[in-house]
């Protein structure tokens, strides 16, 4: 009896899985992105309703590719981890400033709560997310 190996998963297959873990959560409000380097590092962009985007990367070098399951924990959680992270106020810090507030259209107090919606969007989804990542154990 000879046991049949896996095939690896293709760099399109991987790419088509976190593009429909992007699209299931509604992550993608036209700036999403989803890119495989050949060195095998998985980088992403994701996105919540008020257009506030991260990014995120998964190497995958140390993982077996063989199974989709598997890859697809792997991207649920890594995208969970980054997005709870998001920090409305650590953004507003950032990006706030006169020039911003004309070239955008916003008072500060319209885009402090743009980014606190987008916080809490990205807190409940990844909660959605690791709860998907469990049941598929």
């Amino acid at each position: 009896m000879y046991m049949k190996t896996k095939e690896v998963l293709t760099p399109q297959e991987i790419i088509d899985l976190a593009e429909n873990i992007i699209n299931r959560y509604d992550l993608d409000y036209n700036n999403a992105e989803v890119e495989l380097f050949e060195n095998d590092v998985l980088a992403m962009i994701v996105e919540a309703p008020n257009h506030a985007t991260i990014e995120v990367t998964v190497d995958l070098n140390n993982w077996v590719l063989e199974d989709k399951k598997i890859v697809q924990k792997i991207i649920l959680r890594t995208i969970a981890d980054e997005i709870r992270k998001f920090n409305a106020d650590d953004e507003f810090d950032e990006f706030w400033s006169v020039d911003f507030s004309r070239h955008n259209g916003f008072r500060a107090s319209e885009f402090i709560q743009m980014l606190q919606e987008d916080e809490a969007y990205f807190k409940e989804c990844a909660v959605r997310m690791y709860k998907e990542a469990i049941n598929l154990d």
